[in-house]
């Protein structure tokens, strides 16, 4: 069972007594018309909202009569109205501490009383505020009565499957009165001992796992002198501020804040991966999915289907691959479902193709200097050795013809070892004349020898070339426009 309890911590100086009056009117107006309070909380219907509250409501004399009658009692009526909050027997519960000075700091209504918003309002507009105000602001001596209401960790309380809150909701420093309880030697100081019991009993309540929402009301230089009081008390992202501007829709925030269910949940999405041979299966562990709550609470899980029906580790074939967790958990008073995903990508460790280069032979060369990028494969691997040696580096010199060099790679895994070969192709391409390279366009091969190319030679030298004959000539120099050209 999960419990709620409730704090509601209300203390409203004169300075804002205007502002917070024609807000809360404007409050009233809303409400008369039907208009919902608060939006749809995690995708659930108004009756998702199931808790054990406790109101604890400053009472100190600097709220006044007016703003008692006018401010105060319509906005706590507004909230309890709020349908998101889902007030009823089935639904949450409330109960109310008042506080001011010692003598009145007392429960006005047991949890076991506030079962309907119509019951809990009515009782409201019964109250006269002579009868429970008072010159004080025991907020520490409240969060004590709140703390002992509540003396098991949530749920297992008043309904052990139902989640407890507490909320604050103050624009005033906590003050004790000269003779009035201390509660222990700690708390003995006039200006910090309620502060310090404020600050202890709150923690004992979220140590408890309940959920203890601050709201913090005023101008600037008022939230200044107790923010940092108020926040401390507060569950951790569950502290709110409200001004003149705000006050309209502080009520959706506070609801909203307090009716996260410990089952209002969401999971991450799992990635586990492998590479594997061409053609080969991985075995691929991964982590189980799990809920995490809002409030930080465990999930209580119905069922679990996990399709398809594999489990940890569990053999892949190269592909991408999904494995579905379809929980069912209580959300409130409904069972809803959500799916949770294990994204498994397994890929075939390989090389990135067959690299090939191409160079051509310079002129009086015999050699062509050629480079290239080393190619990887796309799988964590080290290099083991490279064939020739010489080539590790991605550059060497080749002559004219086909040359392969091959890169050796081994990856290592859970899923075991993989052996790789990458073969990088290199092709020179040239034409040589004696066993050099020479440039065709600009130079002619005479008998094993090249020479600048002239128009109507066919060589250049002491030699030519009789092309009738195809042999080489030896007279020591060409004519030009011999017959034999």
């Amino acid at each position: 069972m999960i419990r709620v309890g409730f704090v509601l911590t209300l203390c409203v100086f004169g300075n804002i007594a205007y502002n917070l009056d024609r807000d809360l009117e404007a409050m009233d107006r809303q409400w008369s018309r039907g208009m919902p309070g608060v939006s749809n909380v995690g995708g659930g219907s108004s009756s998702d909202c199931k808790k054990d509250m406790w109101i604890l409501w400053d009472n100190s004399w600097s709220v006044g009569i007016s703003s008692f009658q006018d401010k105060v009692r319509p906005f706590l009526k507004a909230l309890i109205s709020s349908p998101q909050l889902n007030v009823g027997q089935d639904g949450t519960h409330i109960g109310i501490i008042t506080f001011s000075t010692q003598v009145q700091t007392k429960v006005l209504m047991d949890i076991t009383e506030g079962t309907t918003a119509d019951h809990i309002n009515q009782f409201l507009d019964s109250l006269n505020y002579n009868d429970i105000s008072g010159d004080g602001t025991r907020t520490g001596m409240a969060l004590k009565m709140a703390s002992e209401k509540l003396p098991l960790p949530s749920p297992g309380n008043y309904r052990p499957d139902v989640s407890d809150v507490v909320m604050i909701f103050t624009d005033g420093q906590p003050i004790r009165r000269r003779g009035e309880d201390t509660f222990g030697e700690k708390y003995a100081s006039s200006r910090n001992g309620e502060r310090m019991l404020a600050k202890d009993r709150a923690k004992d309540l979220r140590d408890r796992d309940v959920t203890v929402v601050g709201l913090g009301v005023g101008s600037e230089i008022t939230l200044s002198r107790f923010r940092q009081d108020i926040q401390d008390w507060s569950t951790q992202g569950k502290y709110f501020e409200a001004d003149t501007s705000k006050l309209q829709g502080i009520i959706d925030e506070l609801v909203s804040a307090s009716c996260i269910d410990p089952g209002e949940c969401t999971c991450d999405q799992i990635e586990a991966g492998a590479f594997v041979a061409q053609g080969e299966r991985a075995l691929i562990n991964w982590i189980e999915p799990t809920l995490k709550c809002a409030s930080g609470r465990q999930a209580q899980i119905e069922s679990k289907i996990v399709q398809p029906p594999v489990s940890p580790p569990s053999e892949f074939g190269a592909g991408h691959h999904t494995v579905t967790y379809t929980y069912r958990y209580l959300r409130g008073s409904k069972v809803v479902s959500l799916e949770c995903r294990v994204e498994i990508n397994v890929k075939a460790c390989e090389c990135p193709g067959v690299t090939r280069v191409n160079a051509q032979l310079q002129s009086g060369e015999t050699e062509a200097t050629v480079s290239w990028t080393v190619p990887h494969p796309n799988c964590p691997a080290s290099l083991t050795s490279v064939s020739p040696s010489g080539a590790q580096s991605g550059r060497g010199k080749y002559p004219i013809g086909e040359h392969t060099v091959y890169y050796n790679y081994e990856h290592n895994s859970a899923a075991g070892s993989i052996s790789l070969r990458c073969p990088v192709i290199i092709k020179v391409k040239g034409v040589l004349c004696g066993g050099i390279a020479f440039d065709q366009n600009n130079e002619v091969c005479c008998c094993g020898t090249s020479f600048e190319r002239k128009a109507h030679y066919d060589c250049c030298g002491p030699k030519y070339y009789d092309t009738r004959k195809q042999t080489c000539k030896d007279f020591y120099t060409l004519e030009q426009g011999s017959t034999y050209i």
